[in-house]
């Protein structure tokens, strides 16, 4: 029931504590959670660009 996504302003103006923190801890979870996408698009940006070492070593060789 508190989790309903059709709640009126009355309804919010009742429970004033309730939705403020609600929205607070929303923005909360969403700013961590764009810090860790990015982590991961970091990550997978390093990996995806770094050429693998062992054809560089083959290619060493061959010469």
């Amino acid at each position: 029931m508190l989790d309903s996504t059709t709640w009126t302003n009355v309804e919010r103006e009742q429970f004033p504590y309730y939705f403020n923190r609600r929205e607070q801890r929303k923005k909360e979870l969403l700013a961590h959670w764009s810090k860790i996408e990015k982590e991961w698009d970091d990550e997978l940006a390093k990996i995806q660009t770094e050429l693998p070492k062992s054809t560089e070593e083959e290619k060493a060789k061959q010469k």
